[in-house]
Protein backbone atom coordinates (compact mmCIF):
# COMPACT_ATOMS: atom_id res chain seq x y z
CA UNK A 1 0.00 0.00 0.00
CA UNK A 2 1.35 3.43 -0.96
CA UNK A 3 1.69 5.80 2.00
CA UNK A 4 3.32 8.80 0.29
CA UNK A 5 4.70 9.63 -3.14
CA UNK A 6 7.33 12.28 -3.86
CA UNK A 7 9.05 13.19 -7.14
CA UNK A 8 12.13 15.24 -8.00
CA UNK A 9 13.84 15.90 -11.33
CA UNK A 10 15.18 12.33 -11.57
CA UNK A 11 13.04 9.86 -9.64
CA UNK A 12 9.65 9.13 -8.16
CA UNK A 13 9.85 7.80 -4.59
CA UNK A 14 7.06 5.77 -3.04
CA UNK A 15 7.00 5.12 0.70
CA UNK A 16 4.88 2.04 1.39
CA UNK A 17 4.02 -0.29 4.23
CA UNK A 18 6.59 -2.66 2.69
CA UNK A 19 9.46 -0.17 2.27
CA UNK A 20 10.74 2.27 -0.35
CA UNK A 21 10.39 2.05 -4.13
CA UNK A 22 12.27 4.28 -6.59
CA UNK A 23 10.94 4.75 -10.13
CA UNK A 24 12.68 6.33 -13.09
CA UNK A 25 10.87 9.61 -13.80
CA UNK A 26 11.16 9.37 -17.59
CA UNK A 27 10.23 5.71 -18.12
CA UNK A 28 8.06 5.28 -14.97
CA UNK A 29 9.76 1.91 -14.41
CA UNK A 30 10.81 0.57 -10.99
CA UNK A 31 14.60 0.64 -10.70
CA UNK A 32 15.51 0.37 -6.99
CA UNK A 33 13.89 -0.89 -3.78
CA UNK A 34 14.47 -0.90 -0.05
CA UNK A 35 11.92 -3.33 1.31
CA UNK A 36 11.77 -4.03 5.03
CA UNK A 37 9.38 -5.53 7.53
CA UNK A 38 8.48 -2.23 9.20
CA UNK A 39 7.82 -0.24 6.03
CA UNK A 40 8.15 3.53 5.67
CA UNK A 41 5.64 6.26 6.43
CA UNK A 42 6.89 9.27 4.43
CA UNK A 43 9.52 10.38 1.93
CA UNK A 44 10.90 13.69 0.68
CA UNK A 45 14.03 14.58 -1.29
CA UNK A 46 16.27 17.48 -2.24
CA UNK A 47 19.20 17.55 -4.68
CA UNK A 48 21.47 15.49 -2.44
CA UNK A 49 19.46 13.32 -0.04
CA UNK A 50 16.24 11.37 0.31
CA UNK A 51 14.72 11.67 3.79
CA UNK A 52 12.57 8.77 4.95
CA UNK A 53 10.08 8.55 7.82
CA UNK A 54 9.41 5.35 9.74
CA UNK A 55 6.60 3.97 11.89
CA UNK A 56 8.76 3.85 15.03
CA UNK A 57 12.45 3.97 14.15
CA UNK A 58 12.90 7.71 13.66
CA UNK A 59 14.04 9.64 10.62
CA UNK A 60 16.42 8.09 8.07
CA UNK A 61 18.26 9.36 5.02
CA UNK A 62 19.69 8.05 1.76
CA UNK A 63 22.45 9.71 -0.26
CA UNK A 64 20.90 10.21 -3.68
CA UNK A 65 24.13 9.46 -5.58
CA UNK A 66 24.17 5.95 -4.08
CA UNK A 67 21.03 4.96 -6.03
CA UNK A 68 21.87 2.72 -8.97
CA UNK A 69 18.82 2.07 -11.12
CA UNK A 70 18.14 -1.24 -12.85
CA UNK A 71 14.70 -1.52 -14.42
CA UNK A 72 15.23 -5.21 -15.30
CA UNK A 73 16.22 -6.34 -11.81
CA UNK A 74 15.65 -3.46 -9.37
CA UNK A 75 18.66 -2.72 -7.18
CA UNK A 76 18.42 -3.38 -3.43
CA UNK A 77 19.49 -0.10 -1.76
CA UNK A 78 18.72 -1.05 1.85
CA UNK A 79 22.40 -0.93 2.83
CA UNK A 80 22.66 2.75 1.89
CA UNK A 81 19.84 3.95 4.16
CA UNK A 82 21.21 5.31 7.44
CA UNK A 83 19.78 6.75 10.67
CA UNK A 84 19.39 10.53 10.69
CA UNK A 85 17.54 11.55 13.87
CA UNK A 86 15.68 9.75 16.64
CA UNK A 87 13.88 10.73 19.83
CA UNK A 88 14.78 12.70 21.97
CA UNK A 89 16.51 14.75 19.24
CA UNK A 90 13.12 14.89 17.52
CA UNK A 91 9.69 14.84 19.16
CA UNK A 92 8.94 11.18 18.37
CA UNK A 93 10.33 8.17 16.50
CA UNK A 94 7.00 7.74 14.69
CA UNK A 95 6.99 10.01 11.64
CA UNK A 96 3.72 11.07 10.02
CA UNK A 97 5.02 13.32 7.26
CA UNK A 98 8.13 15.08 5.89
CA UNK A 99 8.47 18.18 3.73
CA UNK A 100 11.28 20.67 3.24
CA UNK A 101 12.92 23.46 1.28
CA UNK A 102 16.44 24.44 0.25
CA UNK A 103 17.98 24.08 3.74
CA UNK A 104 15.32 22.94 6.22
CA UNK A 105 13.25 19.84 6.92
CA UNK A 106 9.80 20.10 8.45
CA UNK A 107 8.86 16.84 10.19
CA UNK A 108 5.46 15.91 11.62
CA UNK A 109 5.51 13.19 14.27
CA UNK A 110 2.90 11.65 16.54
CA UNK A 111 4.07 13.98 19.33
CA UNK A 112 4.75 17.28 17.55
CA UNK A 113 6.66 19.07 14.81
CA UNK A 114 10.39 19.53 14.24
CA UNK A 115 12.29 21.94 11.99
CA UNK A 116 15.77 20.65 11.15
CA UNK A 117 18.36 22.95 9.59
CA UNK A 118 20.20 20.76 7.11
CA UNK A 119 23.27 23.01 7.09
CA UNK A 120 23.82 23.03 10.88
CA UNK A 121 21.58 20.20 12.19
CA UNK A 122 20.05 22.74 14.60
CA UNK A 123 16.53 21.61 15.53
CA UNK A 124 13.57 23.53 16.90
CA UNK A 125 10.56 21.66 18.26
CA UNK A 126 6.91 22.01 19.08
CA UNK A 127 5.33 19.32 21.24
CA UNK A 128 1.58 19.08 20.84
CA UNK A 129 -0.86 18.58 23.70
CA UNK A 130 -2.13 15.10 24.51
CA UNK A 131 -4.70 13.93 21.98
CA UNK A 132 -3.51 16.20 19.17
CA UNK A 133 -1.84 14.61 16.13
CA UNK A 134 0.21 16.49 13.52
CA UNK A 135 -0.66 14.99 10.14
CA UNK A 136 0.78 16.96 7.22
CA UNK A 137 3.24 19.83 6.80
CA UNK A 138 4.62 22.16 4.15
CA UNK A 139 7.74 24.34 4.09
CA UNK A 140 7.81 27.12 1.48
CA UNK A 141 10.97 28.35 -0.21
CA UNK A 142 10.50 31.62 1.67
CA UNK A 143 10.60 29.86 5.07
CA UNK A 144 6.92 29.91 5.96
CA UNK A 145 5.92 26.71 7.73
CA UNK A 146 2.46 25.15 7.80
CA UNK A 147 1.24 22.02 9.57
CA UNK A 148 -2.15 20.41 10.10
CA UNK A 149 -3.37 19.07 13.43
CA UNK A 150 -6.16 16.62 14.13
CA UNK A 151 -7.23 17.80 17.56
CA UNK A 152 -8.43 16.03 20.66
CA UNK A 153 -11.64 18.06 20.20
CA UNK A 154 -12.20 16.36 16.78
CA UNK A 155 -11.45 19.61 14.93
CA UNK A 156 -8.72 20.03 12.34
CA UNK A 157 -6.50 23.09 12.21
CA UNK A 158 -3.71 24.53 10.08
CA UNK A 159 -0.97 26.41 11.92
CA UNK A 160 1.28 28.88 10.10
CA UNK A 161 4.70 30.11 11.22
CA UNK A 162 6.08 33.02 9.22
CA UNK A 163 9.63 32.05 10.16
CA UNK A 164 11.61 29.44 12.06
CA UNK A 165 11.43 30.28 15.76
CA UNK A 166 12.31 28.72 19.09
CA UNK A 167 8.90 29.70 20.49
CA UNK A 168 6.02 27.87 18.81
CA UNK A 169 3.47 28.72 21.52
CA UNK A 170 1.77 31.34 19.36
CA UNK A 171 1.56 30.54 15.63
CA UNK A 172 1.24 33.57 13.35
CA UNK A 173 -2.13 32.29 12.13
CA UNK A 174 -4.46 29.34 12.71
CA UNK A 175 -7.24 28.09 10.43
CA UNK A 176 -9.78 25.94 12.29
CA UNK A 177 -12.48 23.73 10.79
CA UNK A 178 -16.01 24.71 11.70
CA UNK A 179 -15.18 28.43 11.81
CA UNK A 180 -14.24 31.34 9.54
CA UNK A 181 -13.22 30.39 6.02
CA UNK A 182 -13.37 26.69 6.94
CA UNK A 183 -16.81 26.89 8.57
CA UNK A 184 -18.24 24.11 6.37
CA UNK A 185 -15.19 21.84 6.66
CA UNK A 186 -14.88 18.89 9.04
CA UNK A 187 -11.59 17.30 7.93
CA UNK A 188 -8.43 18.40 6.11
CA UNK A 189 -6.57 15.62 4.30
CA UNK A 190 -3.81 17.46 2.42
CA UNK A 191 -2.30 20.88 1.76
CA UNK A 192 -0.09 22.64 -0.76
CA UNK A 193 1.27 26.19 -0.48
CA UNK A 194 2.18 28.45 -3.41
CA UNK A 195 4.53 31.08 -1.98
CA UNK A 196 4.19 34.74 -2.92
CA UNK A 197 1.26 34.27 -5.32
CA UNK A 198 -1.43 36.29 -3.54
CA UNK A 199 -3.22 38.99 -5.52
CA UNK A 200 -2.25 41.27 -2.62
CA UNK A 201 1.47 40.91 -3.32
CA UNK A 202 4.46 38.61 -2.98
CA UNK A 203 4.45 38.82 0.85
CA UNK A 204 1.41 36.55 0.95
CA UNK A 205 0.80 32.94 -0.04
CA UNK A 206 -1.97 30.89 -1.63
CA UNK A 207 -3.22 27.75 0.12
CA UNK A 208 -4.66 24.68 -1.61
CA UNK A 209 -6.48 22.41 0.84
CA UNK A 210 -8.06 19.01 0.27
CA UNK A 211 -11.08 18.74 2.56
CA UNK A 212 -14.17 16.60 3.02
CA UNK A 213 -16.28 19.14 1.10
CA UNK A 214 -13.87 19.85 -1.76
CA UNK A 215 -10.69 21.71 -2.68
CA UNK A 216 -10.25 25.10 -1.01
CA UNK A 217 -8.04 27.75 -2.63
CA UNK A 218 -7.34 30.52 -0.12
CA UNK A 219 -5.58 33.82 -0.86
CA UNK A 220 -3.92 34.76 2.43
CA UNK A 221 -3.45 38.38 1.43
CA UNK A 222 -7.08 39.16 0.68
CA UNK A 223 -8.82 36.28 2.55
CA UNK A 224 -10.71 35.55 -0.67
CA UNK A 225 -11.28 31.87 -1.37
CA UNK A 226 -12.74 29.42 -3.88
CA UNK A 227 -14.19 25.97 -3.25
CA UNK A 228 -14.14 23.28 -5.92
CA UNK A 229 -16.50 20.41 -5.23
CA UNK A 230 -17.07 17.16 -7.09
CA UNK A 231 -20.46 16.31 -8.53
Amino acid sequence: MSVQIWADSDYVYTATSSGLEVYDLATELLGATAYNEGGYSSVWSNDDYIYIGTFGAGLKKLYKASIVMNVVTPTNINAYITDYFKYPDITSDTINYIHGNYNKLLVCTTAGVDIIRADSLYITHHTTVSGDNTLKCFATETDSFYYTISGADSKYSIHRLNENTSDWSGPDYIYITGSGILNDVSTITDLYISAGTSISGSNYNTLFLATDVGIYVIDEGSDDYLVFTSV
